[in-house]
């Protein structure tokens, strides 16, 4: 317990502290504070680590979209690439990146884990749930696959025939792991899904395939 003496001579230097001054003070608090809890909050960013994706087992995608990690997530493993995807008003173009965490912020599905070291993903867009989002996670070796469920692409509307959309950093069109290929089916067939017209990223290019070739 403090002394009488060296709480009477706390008060009196607090007192002398001007209102700006004091202000100041705790803004740099406040700013320090906000610091520290957003260097804990995108560790994964400065690490480049994907494992805080498997504290998720056994929870909804709508868990995972909420960390704030997810974001930038995205940004590692969503290719660059703009297009309209029927999501925007007036046709307007969207990244890629944009388009997949609207089609997986909405109802959600359970966070599914093949193993100890893979995700899948999988939601639909909030009001709107024809438009559906998917993606497969290698956790240990940083790969991913996603798909993107929708209705219009690039002006081109289908109206009730689904198109489906394939991308991936990692892997060549027709190189996707044979697992993903079994997970995008059992995701489509499960939603009683058969897209009209599938496309595909590879290199910056959209190629139109069939997704039993991939």
């Amino acid at each position: 317990m403090a002394s009488p003496l060296f709480s009477l001579s706390l008060a009196h230097k607090v007192a002398k502290v001007s209102p700006p001054k004091a202000l100041f003070m705790r803004t740099l608090a406040v700013l320090f504070i906000g610091c520290v809890l957003c260097t804990t909050s995108v560790y994964a960013l400065a690490s480049g680590d994907w494992q805080w994706l498997l504290a998720y087992r056994g929870q909804s995608t709508a868990a995972v979209v909420s960390d704030k990690n997810f974001r930038y997530f995205l940004d590692d493993a969503v290719p660059d690439f703009i297009a309209d995807f029927g999501s925007a008003p007036n046709g307007l173009k969207v990244s890629l990146r944009n388009a997949l965490y609207g089609v997986l912020s909405g109802p959600p599905d359970t966070a599914a884990f093949g193993d100890d070291h893979t995700v899948v993903l999988s939601a639909c867009r909030y009001h709107s749930c024809a438009e559906k989002g998917f993606m497969w996670i290698d956790v240990d070796h940083k790969q991913s696959v996603m798909a993107i469920i929708h209705y219009v692409y690039q002006g081109e509307h289908s109206y009730d025939k689904a198109q489906l959309f394939l991308a991936s950093n990692d892997f060549k069109c027709d190189a996707y792991p044979a697992a993903t290929r079994e997970r995008i089916q059992l995701w489509l067939s499960s939603n009683e899904i058969e897209p009209v017209k599938t496309r595909c990223l590879e290199g910056g290019n959209v190629i139109e395939v069939g997704l039993a070739n991939h």
